[in-house]
């Protein structure tokens, strides 16, 4: 590897993320990554291997260390902790239809928001179930369990 091509390929690297093209493709916006496609294609037809690599790797470290993806690009993350028995029974519904717990999550969320029904008797179940865990936090007592369960 020749450090001259490459030095040269990343300072145009750089100077691409200075321009119209480089600032939409950096902040996510526009074309994504057909920005930095056509930019390497014409960059292929001059320049050689050398001289491209310092371009992508300009323009990588830029885009993934110093500017991260907007926040509306990442899908949301939520973690949930269960309880033995309702570990085991999205387990078994899964065994039962194949569906994973996340899509079957999903659509019990998109019940919850078209279905007004549904939605007052989960409010309920939580309601509930929140009073019991503060009830078991100030007694002290864990295995205290719900009237009717």
């Amino acid at each position: 590897m020749t450090t001259d091509e490459y030095d040269a390929g990343s300072r145009m690297g750089r100077a691409w993320l200075q321009t119209d093209d480089g600032q939409r493709w950096r902040h996510g916006l526009g074309g994504g990554t057909s920005l930095l496609r056509d930019a390497m294609r014409a960059l292929s037809a001059r320049h050689g291997r050398d001289y491209q690599r310092g371009f992508l790797d300009a323009t990588q470290t830029r885009r993934s260390i110093r500017e991260p993806r907007p926040l509306g690009k990442r899908p949301e993350r939520v973690s949930v902790t269960l309880t033995v028995e309702e570990d085991l029974a999205l387990k078994s519904f899964r065994l039962g239809d194949g569906v994973t717990p996340a899509s079957r999550l999903r659509a019990m969320l998109a019940v919850y928001c078209a279905d007004p029904d549904f939605r007052a008797r989960v409010d309920q179940e939580a309601l509930a179930s929140r009073a019991l865990r503060a009830m078991r936090t100030a007694t002290g007592n864990r295995d205290m369990k719900r009237p009717g369960r």
